[in-house]
C-alpha cells in the first residue's frame, strides 16, 4: 500500500481534537554506506508540531550488526508500514493486545478515537513517554471541549 493511502487511513482513526501528525519521508544520500544506498527513510510523529517519535534517530544503530545493517534499515521501513496496516485491520476488541518493536502502536493507540476514555488509564500506565503525552493531550482537549457550548445541527 502506498504511504499516502496508509496515512489517510491512520488519520481517519485519530482523535480529531488533537494535533497529531505521522510522516514517512525519504532523503537522498549517496554517501551513507556506499553509493548503492541512495534513499534514507524516516518515520516521525509530531504532537502539536513537536517530534515525539523519530525513527531511526531514536533507535540506536548498534542494535544491528554491520553485515545486515543496510537490509535491516530498509526492511524496517516496510515492517513499520505493515505494522500500522495490521493495526488498522485489527478488530476493535483486540486493539489493546497487539504490540510492536518500535512502540509506534502505543502512540497510535493513545490517539485512536475508537478507544474510549475508560482505556486511557491503561494506555497511560503501560505506554511509552510519547503515548503518555498523547493521552495527556486528549484529556486536556476533552476538558477544554466540555466547556464549549454544544452546537445542534438541524437538517
Amino acid at each position: 500500500m502506498r504511504w499516502s493511502k496508509l496515512q489517510k487511513r491512520i488519520y481517519n482513526i485519530l482523535d480529531p481534537n488533537i494535533n497529531l501528525q505521522i510522516h514517512c519521508i525519504t532523503y537522498l544520500n549517496d554517501c551513507w554506506y556506499g553509493p548503492r544506498t541512495r534513499v534514507i527513510p524516516r518515520y516521525f510523529i509530531t504532537l502539536n508540531k513537536k517530534i515525539i517519535f523519530d525513527w531511526p534517530k531514536d533507535f540506536p544503530v548498534k542494535l544491528y550488526t554491520s553485515e545486515n545493517i543496510r537490509y535491516r534499515y530498509e526492511s524496517a521501513v516496510r515492517l513499520i508500514s505493515v505494522t500500522l496496516a495490521n493495526y488498522l485491520n485489527t478488530p476493535l476488541d483486540k486493539l489493546m493486545l497487539i504490540h510492536d518493536h518500535w512502540k509506534i502502536l502505543d502512540i497510535i493507540r493513545a490517539a485512536d478515537r475508537r478507544i474510549g476514555s475508560r482505556r486511557w488509564k491503561e494506555i497511560y500506565e503501560k505506554g511509552t513517554p510519547a503515548a503518555k503525552l498523547v493521552i495527556k493531550e486528549r484529556i486536556r482537549c476533552k476538558k477544554f471541549n466540555k466547556n464549549e457550548p454544544k452546537v445542534i445541527l438541524r437538517g
